[in-house]
């Protein structure tokens, strides 16, 4: 009887073993890949900001890259259509500084609210145990704001072919200040040295099933095989003044060069995080703001999912910075802008689509609501018909026909 009970005993010792480093996954992107490589700055960036790795232009700062897709989970296809985002963490002398960007112009979320409500509408499973296919259909005819997001997901944009030329614009705006006191409003671009390339709806679907691992893969032989996956830093800078706001400067700023991934990536990938106030001095959130918020979202979700204590210990872990350096506090200023000021993100307006893009977006959508319920349809289709009647005849022909 003593023997079996040690027996017993041992058996339960293995068993815990093997979750021993093991974390559930995230509640948003939780899927995701590590590239190691570095950033450099073409330029001082001194008239901008006091960060002192963007002034300067002789030193290579080390970076970790998280690429994932917003409604991904360990298993799930890779080339499913999604919003995805690439997650830049600076290893700096100062201290770590993150970065976060999406695949698409412009955020499908405006507040903390919007990020709540998207969870709940596109990644929590239905009673079927599986994510709903018409989530984000379901998101926008409830959010307006996103309307605009849903159209370029359904378009080119929404299933990339390769995240070594995937295209990303920040996420929102950051205070940027100088050491003569000039503040700044900022969102950042990454451009890659490759054409963007996308897939088909039906060449994503066939990958899902043949083979769900295809853009990790790729892209860990594409560094395996000594060819970097190399980003451009472009900059959206506005200038604060008392009472105006200059016009909106585009800077080219530096080179980013993905060449490994980490040794380390099944125990790192899983407690690896990036969140908005993360920053280094002259460089901080605007108190309100959208990434002001979600950093409160992901803090919440992410002490959920490792525990309060557990996850301070992982990041101190992960924390690559000489001496003892204690982890940064949200730096949060106010506003000073006028109201109605900002930076625009590039070229995200969707009245903008061709024709042909048009069509193929019409053409996606009215292939997910053939198969949804009444209700969510005319929603949608009433939501959009707000904005742009003629996207909602397309849409409306393809379904009859």
């Amino acid at each position: 009887m003593i023997q079996e009970s040690w027996n017993d005993l041992a058996l339960l010792t293995k068993a815990e073993e093997l979750w021993v480093g093991r974390y559930p996954p995230r509640m948003l992107f939780g899927k995701g890949i590590l590239a190691e490589g570095w950033f450099q700055p073409y330029m001082s960036l001194g008239d901008y900001t006091k960060a002192k790795f963007l002034c300067d232009p002789e030193v290579r700062t080390p970076v970790m890259v998280r690429f994932s897709a917003a409604t991904s989970q360990p298993g799930s296809g890779d080339t499913a259509r999604d919003v995805r985002t690439m997650g830049v963490k600076f290893y700096t002398k100062e201290g770590n500084c993150d970065l976060l960007s999406l695949n698409l112009p412009d955020c499908p979320w405006k507040s903390g609210d919007d990020v709540i409500d998207f969870i709940r509408a596109v990644v929590l499973p239905n009673p079927a145990g599986l994510p709903d296919v018409c989530g984000y259909l379901r998101y926008g005819a409830s959010h307006s704001q996103a309307l605009e997001s849903v159209l370029q997901l359904y378009g080119n944009r929404g299933i990339i072919s390769d995240y070594a030329c995937m295209e990303s614009w920040g996420m929102g705006e950051l205070l940027w200040e100088n050491n003569r006191g000039e503040r700044f409003v900022v969102n950042h671009h990454w451009v890659p040295e490759e054409t963007p390339r996308y897939l088909s709806e039906n060449e994503g679907e066939f990958l899902c099933g043949y083979d769900p691992e295809y853009l990790k893969r790729k892209l860990i032989h594409r560094l395996q095989d000594g060819r970097p996956a190399v980003f451009e830093l472009q900059l959206h800078v506005c200038p604060l003044c008392e009472k105006t706001t200059s016009r909106m400067e585009v800077i080219r700023a530096g080179r980013l060069v993905l060449e490994t991934t980490p040794e380390t990536q099944v125990e790192l990938e899983p407690v690896f995080s990036c969140s908005p106030d993360t920053l280094v001095s002259g460089m901080a959130l605007i108190e309100g703001s959208f990434l002001h918020q979600l950093s409160l979202v992901i803090h919440t979700l992410e002490n959920f999912r490792l525990g309060s204590a557990r996850r301070i210990e992982l990041v101190n872990r992960h924390w690559r910075c000489p001496g003892t350096v204690p982890l940064p506090r949200m730096a949060s200023l106010e506003d000073p802008r006028p109201e109605g000021a900002g930076c625009r993100r590039g070229e995200g307006d969707w009245n903008g689509f061709d024709e042909r893009e048009r069509e193929l977006i019409a053409k996606n959508i009215a292939q997910k609501l053939m198969f949804s319920e009444d209700d969510l349809r005319d929603k949608f289709l009433k939501e959009l018909e707000m904005i742009d009647p003629q996207m909602v005849k397309s849409i409306e022909h393809q379904l009859i026909f």
